[in-house]
């Protein structure tokens, strides 16, 4: 539980701390949004705790809006992921153009060989082929 809450708060730090001067209104307001989403799950997941004092319902009703935020947090992400590397890649001096190529390859290498969540998902297990 301390090391998620630690991992939530350095996130929002970090976040926080980005300078959105120059920033499109559409990605300031993704970026914000992912604040609250991270902010949001933290919250709920509190909730869902066994030791958290909520009721059935309550615990019941948290994880019916964990459901629900997670594509919203998991499509934000995304977002705010693309809006993040393009920018860096632009302060580096590449175009827009060169930034997008180069961020795409980063993410091709990721989900290449990402082992956890990627394009199968998590948890699922498959046989060999």
């Amino acid at each position: 539980r301390n090391r998620m809450v630690r991992r939530t708060e350095n996130k929002l730090d970090t976040l926080a701390s980005i300078d959105t001067k120059g920033w499109s209104r559409s990605q300031i307001e993704t970026h914000e949004k992912y604040q609250d989403l991270i902010a949001k799950r933290a919250e709920l997941m509190e909730i869902i705790r066994h030791d958290s004092g909520a009721t059935k319902e309550e615990r019941d009703a948290a994880f019916g809006e964990l459901h629900k935020l997670g594509r919203e947090l998991h499509e934000t992400s995304a977002k705010e992921r693309n809006t993040l590397l393009d920018k860096t890649f632009q302060e580096l001096g590449y175009s827009n153009s060169e930034a997008k190529e180069i961020r795409e390859t980063i993410k091709t290498i990721y989900s290449t060989t990402e082992e956890w969540g990627g394009p199968r998902g998590p948890g699922r297990r498959h046989g060999r082929r």
